[in-house]
């Protein structure tokens, strides 16, 4: 058996290949995407309804109720009593006989 001659191979992406010339085969070029463009404005933060009418600006962006109506407010009820939306919730559906206006959480001094 004859030893075959290597002259002829050119390497193609880690395999070698038989014939043609490396001149002729062009690189692949890869395409990168472009930056993302930012929406004008930014993104605007939501807001509790509640919190924002009766006056704690502390917790109006990091209430329950941004967007879930004035009803899913974490600390004021819908005329703006201070109550804790956890007790309301399982006062409402039989959990607990808790009331959600005398809830320690409720009367927090943080939040006024």
């Amino acid at each position: 058996p004859q030893a075959r001659s290597t002259s002829g191979l050119d390497i193609v992406a880690g395999t070698a290949v038989r014939g043609g010339n490396s001149d002729d085969v062009d690189q692949p070029v890869k395409i990168t995407r472009g930056k993302d463009k930012p929406k004008p404005g930014g993104k605007r933060k939501r807001k509790c309804p509640q919190c924002h009418q009766f006056g704690s600006e502390n917790t109006m962006y990091a209430c329950g109720g941004q967007g879930g109506g004035a009803k899913r407010c974490d600390y004021f009820d819908v005329i703006g009593v201070r109550r804790c939306y956890k007790c309301f919730k399982k006062r409402e559906s039989g959990e607990s006989t808790h009331d959600p206006y005398t809830c320690p959480s409720a009367a927090s001094t943080a939040l006024k």
